[in-house]
C-alpha cells in the first residue's frame, strides 16, 4: 500500500468526493487544534461547581445594581458555566472523530493504526458507563464518563492525523502559543493582580471574603483570604498544579520548537561559511530568537507556580531527555530494555512510598502526608466497592465518609491517577485507563518505524490549511473567554480577561507559526518530538501527586499530545474498510444522540441560571426564585435543586415578612428533593436539617423538628469528621431535649480537633468554642 505523499498515491485520480473526504478530515484536525487551545483558556473545574454563587449574586446586585455605572462591581460572573463547557468540548472533540470517520468512509480508504489501544479504549468506555449507571450522582457520572470518552477518542483521533511532520509542527506551535499566553497571564496575576488583591484584603478583609460565600466563623475567612492572597501563579485555573501541569506540557512543546529552530539556524549558518553563497540564514536565525520566547516564559512561570511536584517531574524528565538525546543510537537499539528499567525504577519507588507509609503512617513531608491521608482513605473506598467504584466524579463524597481527622480537607480528588482511577471506576475500569496511559507511554519511546501506509484522501495546502486552523484557534480563545469564561460581565473584563489573552497568543503564534515560513514547515521535529515526549512523561509522574488528568484543560491537552507522538512513532494498519460506513452512521448517531439527551439539557439549565442572574441584577426577586425552579427541573439535577432552596432563603430577609414562611417552606421541600435525588451528599441532608429546624422554631411544627433531627443524623454519618455538622447535630438535640445524645457529639468534635494538627486552620475557631461552652453549660455538663 502507497504512503499518502508516495508516487503511487499521486498517481491515483482526485475526485470531487475525495476532495471532500480529505476537507472533512482536515476540519477534524482543526476541531480537535481549536478545542486544546480553547479548553486551556476555559480552564474549567476537576469538580463540579454550585450552578450560581448564590452570596456573590445578590451581593453584586445590592452593591452595584443600581449604581451609575453597572460595571464597576461586575467584576466576577456569578454563573458558573463549567458544565455547559465540559459538554460542548465533549461534543466537539466526538463530532470531530465522527468526521474523521466519514472523511474515511467517503475515501474508502478507512485504517486505523494503534489497534490495542482502540480496543482498551472501547473496554475502559463500556466498564466506566456501567460505573456511571450506578453511581450516586448519576447526573455528574454520566458528564465524567462521556468527557473521558471524548478525550481518550481524541487521543485516538491524533495517533491518526499527527503522523504528517507538517500537522504535527502546526500542535507544536500551537501548544508553545499557549504557553506563553498562560505564562503571561501568570506574570499578571504575580505582579499585578495579586498585590492589588492583598491591598484589598488589607482593607476590608471581612467585606472582600464575604463576596465568596457565606461566612461560617473565622476559619472560613481565613481560608478565602488565603486562596485570595496566594502568591503562585496558576493561569486561568483556579489551581496553580492544574497551571504547572499545563506548562509540563505547552512548555516541553516551547523548549523543543525552540531548540529545532537554533538546530536549523546553526545548520543554516555552517552551510553558508561551507561555500553555499545561496542560503539563507536570516529566516532561521529570526525564528530561532523569537521561539525563544515562549520556552523562556513557560520555565519562569512554572517556577513561579510554586509546584514542586511539578519542578521535580520536569527536572527528572529533562534529564532523561537529555541522556535519550547524547546516546540515541544506543538506545533505539535497546529502547524496550530502557523502558523496562524505567518502569522497575517507578514500582520500586512506589513499593518504596507505600512501605514507608505503611510503617509510619505519613510521609516524609507535610504535604506528602496529606497526600498518603487521601490515598490511605480511598484504599478503603476501592475495597468496599471493588468492582465498578463509585463512579466517575463521585469520589468527593465517598471519601467524606472515609476522611481521617489528620486529613484536615474535605478533597475533591485523592492527587494520584493510579488511586483516582481505582476509586471512580473499580478494578476493572481503573485497570483498562491505567493501560491507554501504560501504552501511551511506551509507545511515545517507541523509535520512529518506517512502514508503508495506505493511502488516504488526497493531500490539502498544508500551509494554507494550517493558517486557517491557526486563525481559527486565536479566534476560539476569546469565544470560549466569553462563552464559559465569564469575560462578558462587562467591557474592561473583556478585554482584560478575551482580546488580551488572545492577542498575546496570537503574537507567539505568528512569531513560532506564522514567521519563517519554510523553517516552520520544512525544519525537523526531532527535539520538539522528544521534549514533548519529557512533557507527557513529567504529566503522569506529576499526577502521581496531583489531579490534572481529571481536570479537563491539561487532561485533554495530555491525551492528544499523547496520541500525537504516538502519530510520529508510527506502527501498523488495521483495516476497517469494509465496516467503514456502519463505524460512521454509528459514531454519527451517537453524537447526535449525545447533542440531544446530555448537551442541550445541560445548556438549556445554565441559561436558566443565567436568567436568574439577570433577575437578581434587575431586583426582580419574584423572577428570579422561578427561574430557579425552572432551572432546578430541567435535568431533575439534585445541586440545581439544593441551590434553588439556597436561593429562597438567601432572598427571604430580603421579602415582605407574610411571604418568609412560604418561601422558607418552599426551601425546605427542595432541600429534601434534593437529599432524597442525592442521598449519599452529606451537604444536602446538613441543608435540609438547617431549614427544617429553622421552620420548626418559626412555626413550631413538630414534624420539622423530627425531619431536622434525621436529616442532621445523616449528615453526621455521611460526614463523620465534619466539626460543624457535628455542633449543628449537637444544637438541634439540644433543642429537642436529647442531652445525652448531645453530649456524644461535642465530645466527639473535641477528639476530632484534638487530632488536627496544632497550626491547622481547621480547628475549632473562637464561635465555636463559645458554642460548645455554652451548650455544656445548658446540659449541667463540665
Amino acid at each position: 500500500m502507497a504512503r499518502l505523499d508516495s508516487p503511487q498515491a499521486d498517481l491515483q485520480p482526485i475526485t470531487g468526493v475525495l476532495r471532500v473526504a480529505a476537507a472533512l478530515q482536515t476540519l477534524a484536525v482543526g476541531i480537535l487544534i481549536v478545542c486544546v487551545v480553547s479548553r486551556v483558556f476555559v480552564a474549567e473545574h476537576p469538580f463540579r461547581t454550585p450552578p450560581l454563587l448564590t452570596p456573590l449574586a445578590i451581593n453584586q446586585s445590592l452593591h452595584f445594581g443600581n449604581t451609575a455605572d453597572g460595571e464597576v462591581g461586575a467584576f466576577i460572573d456569578p454563573v458558573s458555566r463549567d458544565d455547559s463547557a465540559r459538554a460542548t468540548h465533549a461534543l466537539a472533540l466526538l463530532t470531530a472523530c465522527t468526521l474523521w470517520l466519514a472523511g474515511g468512509a467517503l475515501a474508502g480508504r478507512l485504517h486505523v493504526r494503534h489497534r490495542a489501544l482502540a480496543w482498551l479504549a472501547a473496554a475502559f468506555a463500556c466498564c466506566s458507563l456501567i460505573s456511571a449507571l450506578r453511581a450516586s450522582d448519576h447526573h455528574r457520572a454520566m458528564l465524567v464518563w462521556w468527557e473521558q470518552l471524548s478525550m481518550v477518542s481524541a487521543g485516538l483521533l491524533a495517533a491518526q492525523v499527527f503522523a504528517d511532520r507538517r500537522r504535527f509542527n502546526l500542535l507544536v506551535c500551537v501548544l508553545a502559543a499557549a504557553a506563553a499566553a498562560l505564562a503571561a497571564k501568570g506574570l499578571m496575576q504575580v505582579f499585578v493582580e495579586f498585590p492589588a488583591t492583598r491591598m484589598a484584603l488589607e482593607e476590608n478583609p471581612e467585606g472582600l471574603t464575604a463576596m465568596f460565600g457565606r461566612q461560617e466563623g473565622a476559619t472560613f475567612s481565613q481560608l478565602v483570604s488565603l486562596r485570595l492572597a496566594s502568591e503562585t501563579a496558576r493561569g486561568f485555573f483556579t489551581l496553580s498544579n492544574m497551571l504547572a501541569s499545563l506548562l509540563l506540557l505547552a512548555g516541553a512543546a516551547a523548549v523543543g520548537l525552540m531548540i529545532d529552530r537554533i538546530v536549523a539556524a546553526v545548520r543554516a549558518v555552517a552551510e553558508r561559511r561551507n561555500g553555499q553563497r545561496n542560503v539563507d540564514i536570516s529566516s532561521p536565525i529570526a525564528a530561532a530568537i523569537v521561539s525563544a520566547a515562549p520556552a523562556a516564559l513557560a520555565i519562569t512561570v512554572l517556577v513561579m507556580t510554586n509546584s514542586a511536584g511539578a519542578i521535580g517531574a520536569a527536572g527528572l524528565t529533562g534529564a532523561c531527555g537529555v541522556v535519550v538525546a547524547l546516546f540515541s543510537k544506543t538506545l533505539k537499539r535497546h529502547w524496550r530494555r530502557a523502558v523496562l528499567a524505567v518502569a522497575v525504577a517507578g514500582v520500586i519507588v512506589a513499593a518504596a512510598t507505600a512501605s514507608w507509609g505503611v510503617s509510619q503512617d505519613r510521609l516524609p513531608t507535610k504535604t506528602m502526608t496529606f497526600r498518603w491521608h487521601y490515598w490511605t482513605a480511598s484504599a478503603d473506598i476501592v475495597r468496599d466497592q471493588p468492582l465498578l467504584g463509585v463512579g466517575g466524579g463521585n469520589f468527593p463524597d465517598a471519601y467524606l465518609r472515609y476522611r481521617r481527622a489528620e486529613a484536615e480537607e474535605s478533597v475533591k480528588a485523592p492527587h494520584n491517577a493510579v488511586v483516582h482511577a481505582a476509586v471512580q471506576y473499580g478494578l476493572i475500569g481503573g485497570a483498562a485507563y491505567l493501560a491507554m496511559l501504560a501504552y501511551v507511554l511506551v509507545g511515545m519511546c517507541r523509535p520512529r518505524q518506517v512502514e508503508h501506509m495506505s493511502a488516504g484522501p488526497p493531500a490539502d495546502d498544508t500551509y494554507l490549511s494550517g493558517g486557517i486552523i491557526a486563525c481559527a484557534a486565536i479566534v476560539a480563545v476569546v469565544a470560549a473567554r466569553s462563552a464559559f469564561g465569564g469575560a462578558l460581565v462587562s467591557m474592561p473584563i473583556f478585554i482584560m480577561e478575551a482580546v488580551a489573552p488572545a492577542g498575546v497568543f496570537a503574537l507567539a503564534l505568528a512569531g513560532v507559526y506564522f514567521a519563517g515560513r519554510n523553517v516552520a514547515h520544512q525544519s525537523a521535529c526531532r527535539f520538539s518530538q522528544l521534549a514533548l515526549a519529557c512533557g507527557a512523561a513529567a504529566f503522569v509522574v506529576h499526577n502521581m501527586v496531583t489531579f490534572s488528568l481529571w481536570a479537563p484543560g491539561p487532561a485533554t491537552a495530555f491525551w492528544v499530545v499523547g496520541g500525537a507522538l504516538l502519530a510520529r512513532a508510527g506502527g501498523r494498519e488495521w483495516s476497517i474498510v469494509r465496516a467503514r460506513w456502519p463505524l460512521a452512521v454509528a459514531a454519527g448517531l451517537g453524537v447526535a444522540a449525545a447533542g440531544v439527551l446530555l448537551w442541550w439539557p445541560i445548556q438549556c439549565q445554565t441559561a436558566r441560571w443565567q436568567q436568574v442572574n439577570q433577575s437578581l441584577q434587575a431586583g426582580d426577586s419574584a423572577g428570579a426564585l422561578a427561574a430557579s425552579m425552572a432551572a432546578a427541573g430541567v435535568r431533575n439535577d439534585a445541586m440545581s435543586i439544593a441551590e434553588a432552596a439556597k436561593l429562597r432563603v438567601e432572598l427571604a430577609q430580603w421579602l415582605p415578612r407574610s411571604d418568609r414562611p412560604r418561601v422558607l417552606r418552599e426551601a425546605i421541600t427542595l432541600a429534601d428533593r434534593a437529599s432524597e435525588q442525592l442521598p449519599s451528599r452529606a451537604a444536602f441532608h446538613n441543608l435540609a436539617a438547617n431549614y427544617a429546624w429553622a421552620y420548626s422554631d418559626l412555626a413550631g411544627d413538630n414534624d420539622a423538628t423530627a425531619a431536622a433531627l434525621d436529616h442532621a443524623r445523616l449528615a453526621v454519618e455521611l460526614d463523620p469528621m465534619n466539626m460543624q455538622s457535628r455542633l449543628d447535630y449537637a444544637e438541634i438535640l439540644n433543642m429537642a431535649g436529647l442531652r445525652e445524645q448531645m453530649l456524644a457529639q461535642l465530645s466527639a468534635i473535641q477528639e476530632i480537633d484534638g487530632r488536627l494538627p496544632k497550626d491547622s486552620v481547621y480547628r475549632l475557631s473562637l464561635a465555636q468554642r463559645k458554642s460548645i461552652g455554652r451548650l455544656r453549660a445548658g446540659s449541667g455538663g463540665p
